[in-house]
């Protein structure tokens, strides 16, 4: 009796220690890319508003003791402050797009991992394989490797809203409670959609996922520090509550299975 409580246990611990290494190891590895990105943009904020203060102090003592020197300062300054205003901008767009990048990689890997543990949302009876198609995948798992390679791409092209619904529907993973206003997300992800493909100016499609916006149509999307961060911190959130919500509701079904395995 003793000795099948032990095997249990063993048993046990084994599923839980394969689980959450592959979770961990997913989550360092997105985890680590928003935090680079969010010390990156912080650390240029700061180097670029302490140059221009410093600029600006020097240029006072200059007035007072070298006025010639103080107009070439001045000059500087303001070049320099104009280039910060456009090389800032750049950044941020190109942070908004790593950083919906990096979210839409969590999403997809997430539900690849949970598809093939739960298969049920592959299943499909209006879907038709004939025997030709059925012969060159070789064997089943090719077979389900792609019928996931076909549900991530229609995944891929929901709103933020909709993959959420997915989540919570198949899975059980209530992204609605992960304290993060979906909202914001689809509106993160119109705004990189804007920078993508339209310059950063807003677009009807921008107006009409984006129903309170203070942006009117053809206005130039800009993206300021506060925005930025808060996004990061949005997305940081995110992926904290999916990592813990996939790795609970992965060791769920895996036990289950293998407890039926074993009797």
């Amino acid at each position: 009796m003793t000795k099948n409580i032990n095997d249990n246990q063993d048993w046990l611990h084994g599923i839980v220690k394969d689980v959450e290494n592959k979770w961990l190891s997913l989550y360092r590895s997105i985890s680590e890319e928003v935090l680079e990105l969010e010390i990156f943009t912080r650390d240029y904020d700061y180097m670029a508003k302490s140059t221009i203060l410093n600029g600006h102090k020097l240029l006072a003592s200059l007035k007072k003791e070298a006025p010639l020197f103080a107009i070439k300062q001045e000059e500087f300054i303001n070049r320099l402050e104009k280039d910060n205003i456009e090389h800032s901008q750049l950044i941020s767009r190109l942070s908004v797009v790593y950083l919906v990048s990096i979210l839409e990689a969590c999403l997809r890997d997430t539900v690849r991992s949970l598809l093939l543990i739960n298969k049920n949302p592959l299943k499909n009876e209006h879907r038709k394989l004939n025997t030709k198609e059925i012969i060159e995948f070789g064997n089943i798992d090719n077979l389900i490797h792609s019928l996931i390679d076909d549900e991530l791409y229609g995944f891929s092209k929901r709103s933020f809203k909709q993959q959420a619904d997915y989540l919570k529907n198949h899975f059980d993973i209530d992204l609605f409670k992960s304290n993060v206003d979906v909202v914001r997300i689809d509106e993160l992800k119109a705004t990189r959609n804007l920078i993508i493909h339209n310059k950063g100016l807003v677009d009807q499609r921008y107006l009409d996922t984006v129903s309170k916006s203070s942006f009117e149509l053809n206005d130039i999307r800009t993206i300021d520090s506060e925005y930025l961060a808060s996004s990061i911190n949005n997305v940081k959130q995110i992926i904290r509550f999916i990592n813990k919500q996939g790795f609970s509701k992965s060791l769920d079904i895996l036990s289950k299975d293998k407890l039926k395995d074993r009797k």
